[in-house]
């Protein structure tokens, strides 16, 4: 967010130990708000969002190699009573399969326009999806009775278990 997606790109494969200390900065200072939260009374959550694990992005071991070891390190120092900790995942593409492990309950993405489907995220990941309704084409274009149709699906599709009806294409899911 901060330099763009291409100088980030160009970066972790030119200059990756510069990109590196960068990271660090940032996962540093994401620790320290972590902390601050953990003051509050009654927090359930974060909902945490990553760009750049999409296959149009980069490459699975790019991602693995670049990004998730400070995912691991930010999510991992979550408080255990955190019952509510949301990732979302970015793209059209998105690499669903690299968050089954982490420990965030649910995961949200694209799924109206994306792959995988919400079916198929549930045999991905063991918590909850989040999805199933697309911010232009459904709430902006649909009839009431097409965002019907489209609820109907979602909850068919996921067999109305660990699923959470959202909106998800903005870039930012409001539920």
């Amino acid at each position: 967010r901060l330099s763009g997606a291409d100088l980030v790109l160009r970066n972790m494969r030119t200059h990756p130990d510069r990109l590196r200390t960068g990271l660090n900065v940032l996962t540093e200072s994401t620790l320290r708000f972590i902390e601050a939260l953990r003051r509050i009374p009654n927090v359930a959550g974060v909902f945490y969002v990553t760009e750049f694990a999409n296959y149009d992005t980069m490459s699975e071991a790019e991602y693995a190699s670049f990004a998730m070891p400070y995912n691991l390190k930010i999510l991992e120092s979550l408080p255990e009573r955190w019952w509510f900790n949301v990732i979302q995942v970015q793209g059209t593409s998105p690499m669903l399969r690299l968050f089954s492990e982490l420990p965030v309950q649910v995961i949200n993405w694209n799924a109206r326009e994306g792959h995988p489907d919400l079916s198929q995220a549930k045999s991905l990941f063991a918590g909850a999806t989040c999805g199933g309704l697309g911010d232009w084409k459904d709430l902006h274009q649909g009839t009431p009775s097409m965002i019907q149709d489209v609820i109907r699906q979602a909850i068919q599709q996921t067999e109305a278990r660990r699923f959470i009806l959202s909106n998800s294409d903005s870039g930012y899911a409001t539920m």
